[in-house]
């Protein structure tokens, strides 16, 4: 019994690191999974924005004005990058990724990045990607 005195202080030692590993790791994933959920309902609301307050040919600087407007406090607008816009005239030309702009009804893709950056040098900095398809009727 006198040789057991310290078990619980050294095994605590040993396993207290990697629970807490396991459970810091948890939160930031979690928080890394609230930020794209987040960054995709914002794009959702930013393109419905510039859908109903657009005239045709303005789409990426409109969609940044509108995440200017509400955007989910955990999305910092400024690390927002449209990396592109892609304008189709028709479904069809949308299921062959064929791009011509200038028709009254553009079905507008939106490919969002934001960059995510993590406490945890795990994970370290991410680019979170969002895309989104509307119907803009001019």
């Amino acid at each position: 019994m006198k040789y057991q005195r310290g078990a619980l202080t050294i095994e605590a030692a040993f396993v207290l690191p990697i629970l807490m590993f396991i459970v810091f790791h948890a939160v930031e994933l979690s928080r890394l999974m609230i930020t794209y959920a987040a960054l995709e309902h914002a794009v959702a609301k930013a393109a419905r924005h510039a859908k109903l307050s657009l005239e045709s040919g303005h789409y990426a600087q409109q969609l940044l004005a509108s995440f200017n407007l509400k955007q989910p406090l955990i999305i910092d607008a400024d690390k927002i990058n449209v990396k592109s816009v892609s304008v189709y005239p028709s479904v069809h030309n949308v299921l062959n990724g064929t791009e011509m702009a200038g028709t009254s009804l553009d079905f507008v893709q939106y490919q969002v990045h934001y960059d995510f950056v993590s406490i945890s040098p795990l994970f370290g900095q991410m680019t979170l990607q969002s895309l989104i398809m509307v119907k803009h009727e001019n």
